[in-house]
């Protein structure tokens, strides 16, 4: 939940972020989860979201565990439709460098109490984004995990999610 998204109106977006915020720091959750990166498609030059810094100095203000996530890589194409008319899958493979930084821009982030998710090793292995991994197709479009894919990894990420959740709240990192 950054706090100045590009494209969307400022002042009816920042009063419904603000009464957001509130509501978390008012209800003291165990942690917070939010995504921290910005991936645009064709682009190497990941960032954090606009205003997240800001948004994680309040939450860490609070004395609230923050579980910070990468962004998903965004492409150029609809990787699902690609898929579907592509004579070959790997005809819509994307290279990871052309959406995401070299390194999570997020492990720069300060606060006590903040624990990286990064899933990027599962969505493209070996450095290169494929629209299927087996049979399943790993996204819905340009950059959505497809409904089989988060099924499939359901089991996994579970214990990945509870490990990072027990890490924030215990304000360590895994």
């Amino acid at each position: 939940m950054g706090l100045a998204e590009p494209g969307f109106d400022p002042e009816m977006c920042g009063r419904w972020r603000e009464a957001a915020i509130r509501h978390v720091e008012s209800i003291r959750p165990d942690a917070v989860m939010t995504i921290v990166t910005r991936a645009d498609p064709g682009e190497e030059d990941e960032q954090l979201r606009p205003g997240i810094v800001e948004f994680i100095e309040r939450i860490d203000a609070a004395g609230i565990p923050l579980v910070a996530v990468r962004d998903n890589p965004r492409f150029e194409h609809d990787m699902f439709s690609c898929l579907l008319t592509a004579d070959e899958p790997s005809d819509c493979a994307v290279p990871r460098s052309q959406s995401l930084a070299a390194s999570n821009p997020a492990l720069e982030l300060p606060h006590e109490h903040l624990v990286h998710v990064d899933l990027t090793d599962w969505i493209c292995p070996d450095d290169l984004c494929e629209p299927a991994i087996g049979n399943i197709a790993v996204f819905r479009d340009d950059n959505h995990l497809s409904p089989p894919t988060r099924a499939a990894w359901r089991p996994s990420s579970h214990s990945s999610w509870g490990a990072a959740a027990e890490a924030a709240t215990a304000g360590q990192r895994p």
